[in-house]
């Protein structure tokens, strides 16, 4: 979903907010690089979690983690969708292939999800908060596909860290490594068409 779907662009995000690079590198390190950050998407922590994280931070960067963290849905705000990567999926959609996605995000994405058109395309979000697992874990692979029923020979994964493309692929799904801000949509069209997908 991030990269692929929707933008995460750290910088450009807090680059809104901050005039300086030493500033937005320390609000990414202690913040966003943060264990609690990850095990957020992992659901094993709550947004509560964040607090001690966002006072230990520089008194002049606190406000503004308290309000893209604690005070709004990050995602819904800060996370825009990729047009081409919406039209590509809306055209999926039409020829009749299921659409699965397998994210790391955390229970606001049942928040953010309803007003990001490019998800209502799919058949089923496997969202890892509510499995406790996080990509590139080989265990949410395995669960993944117990839970949808997919055969993984079938199934063709599109991830923008090649360490969660390298873990679908050591499960026995085939893979491609993306994101929109990086690349021309037209590579992921031939890709996909080199795999057989008609589209």
């Amino acid at each position: 979903m991030g990269n692929v779907l929707l933008c995460y662009d750290a910088n450009a995000i807090l680059g809104k907010y901050l005039d300086n690079q030493e500033d937005i590198d320390t609000f990414r390190r202690e913040l966003m690089g943060s264990f609690e950050w990850q095990e957020y998407d992992r659901g094993t922590m709550d947004k509560n979690d964040f607090i001690p994280v966002i006072e230990k931070m520089p008194p002049h960067l606190q406000a503004l983690a308290k309000k893209i963290v604690l005070e709004q849905c990050f995602a819904e705000k800060e996370m825009p969708p990729f047009p081409q990567s919406e039209e590509l999926v809306k055209k999926l959609r039409e020829k009749g292939y299921g659409l699965y996605l397998l994210s790391n995000a955390g229970q606001d994405f049942y928040h953010y999800s309803k007003c990001k058109p490019a998800l209502q395309y799919f058949d089923f979000c496997f969202v890892s908060s509510d499995y406790k697992l996080l990509k590139p874990e080989p265990e949410i692979y395995e669960k993944f596909f117990a839970v949808t029923g997919l055969n993984r020979s079938e199934c063709v994964f599109i991830d923008d860290v090649p360490a969660n493309v390298q873990g679908s692929i050591d499960a026995g799904m085939d893979a491609i490594c993306f994101t929109p801000s990086r690349q021309d949509i037209a590579e992921l069209y031939t890709a996909l068409r080199q795999r057989g997908v008609q589209i």
